[in-house]
């Protein structure tokens, strides 16, 4: 019996926008052998991944505005990618 070690994460959109209080769904999608484990880390923070590998940020503030990284690793290595959320709606609060 022979194992081919691999791991990389599937393209993914590089930038999400969300209105200020909706969700939203990052997707992480790493295929590997064996199974890849999957973390999501934003400003030196670490945040907890779904079983499929995504990151749900429920009820967003100006404050999840950012660049998120998710990080999947198995004995092959590792491999990395960034998406970019962008809070939107929060200026017509300041225009009248």
């Amino acid at each position: 019996l022979q194992y081919h070690l691999s791991l990389q994460i599937q393209p993914g959109p590089k930038v999400m926008k969300v209105q200020v209080g909706h969700t939203v769904e990052l997707p992480c999608v790493p295929k590997g052998v064996p199974e890849p484990t999957v973390t999501w880390i934003k400003d030196l923070k670490e945040y907890q991944a779904s079983p499929d590998g995504s990151l749900v940020l429920k009820t967003v503030t100006l404050e999840d505005e950012g660049t998120y990284m998710c990080t999947a690793s198995n004995t092959a290595g590792r491999d990395e990618a960034r998406i970019r959320v962008v809070i939107q709606g929060w200026l017509q609060n300041f225009f009248y």
